[in-house]
């Protein structure tokens, strides 16, 4: 619950909410909608019978377009913090090293219970991918629905081909969600498409996590580009405008072909305009 007003005043018998506390109010909103601790469900999202909303690629929020790090859509809320990021992380390094933009979506329902439908509607709604390239992924589980599907974007079916997706299917969405564990699934999955696409072999069905050793230098970084934020705000007195962070990993590989190496940043990300022709794998568990 957002915190309680306290700095305000009686005026003229009407309450008066004090400005400092207010522009803090609208401030907290927009880092916790930023950040992903508040979602806005419009009110005439159809329902399930068990009350939770049904997601079409008309209503699912793209997260990524808010903040470049998120590839995940959890917006029931289903995954740990722990293993979306880990799965944030690998989607993350199929981005930078492989240029594969991906949206991996985790739902309870889907629109008429087709996970196919939803990843290729998402997909070419959005434009996943690069127009040049067109090496978009899309991935839906619907957990209630009981239903899953792996869409490659047209670019990728070559590399990503209804094999390999039936595969990863079969070694870490399927025994997984059949285990009533949508956390193992996510995470082992996001980092299946990773190895595969970077060395051609599909990773052991075990328990996954971020490699300590890159999180920790990961995470060195982001503390020092903080500093530098803040420095350079305060030197030029409260007013930053200058730069931006760019480049990122170049010289990945997919089936031995190279990537343009896809750019950093912070803030929202925005998809290139890749389409999906159909390929791909799915079912149910």
């Amino acid at each position: 619950m957002p915190p309680t007003l306290s700095g305000s005043t009686l005026y003229d018998n009407k309450m008066t909410v004090a400005p400092h506390n207010k522009y803090f109010s609208i401030l907290l909103f927009i880092i916790l909608l930023m950040t992903g601790h508040l979602s806005v469900v419009a009110a005439n999202i159809d329902k399930a019978d068990d009350g939770y909303p049904i997601w079409s690629a008309d209503n699912i929020q793209m997260v990524y377009l808010q903040d470049s790090t998120q590839f995940v859509c959890d917006p029931d809320h289903i995954l740990s913090t722990e293993y979306r990021d880990s799965a944030n992380y690998f989607l993350g390094k199929l981005h930078r090293e492989l240029d594969v933009q991906s949206v991996f979506i985790i739902v309870r329902h889907v629109e008429n219970g087709d996970a196919f439908r939803m990843a290729h509607g998402v997909g070419n709604k959005y434009g996943v991918g690069y127009k040049d390239t067109h090496t978009g992924l899309v991935i839906v589980i619907a957990v209630e629905d009981r239903q899953y599907f792996i869409a490659p974007g047209r670019g990728l079916e070559s590399y990503l081909t209804d094999l390999s997706c039936n595969r990863i299917a079969m070694n870490f969405i399927k025994p997984n969600m059949r285990a009533n564990n949508p956390d193992m699934a996510v995470a082992q999955t996001s980092k299946a498409v990773y190895t595969l696409l970077k060395s051609g072999e599909l990773p052991p069905a075990t328990t996954i996590v971020a490699d300590d050793d890159d999180s920790l230098v990961d995470l060195i970084v982001l503390i020092v580009i903080i500093v530098i934020i803040l420095y350079t705000w305060r030197k030029g007195g409260g007013n930053y405008s200058g730069g931006s962070f760019g480049g990122g990993f170049g010289g990945g590989y997919i089936g031995g072909s190279f990537g343009g190496g896809g750019g950093g940043g912070f803030g929202g990300g925005s998809f290139g305009g890749g389409s999906f022709g159909g390929g791909g794998a799915g079912g149910s568990w």
